[in-house]
């Protein structure tokens, strides 16, 4: 049996914070581009930041994450 792995829902993030992204951002403490770069995948995010998200979007961490199973060739 595999181990799952969580990771960002990116589809569902992006739609939680369309047209309030400048405010999301200011209450996770980091600038609107950044956002978009942690978001998307383009830049490392680390759980604490992950947390703040969740908590700006006033939802619970897990349901801005996803289980998913790793490659089976790593």
């Amino acid at each position: 049996m595999m181990n799952k792995l969580l990771e960002l829902d990116t589809k569902k993030i992006k739609k939680m914070i369309y047209g309030k992204s400048a405010e999301i951002a200011n209450k996770v403490g980091m600038r609107k581009g950044l956002l978009s770069k942690k978001v998307s995948g383009h830049t490392i995010i680390t759980l604490e930041k992950i947390n703040r998200i969740a908590t700006a979007l006033e939802v619970d961490t897990l349901e801005i994450l996803k289980q998913t199973y790793p490659d089976s060739t790593d």
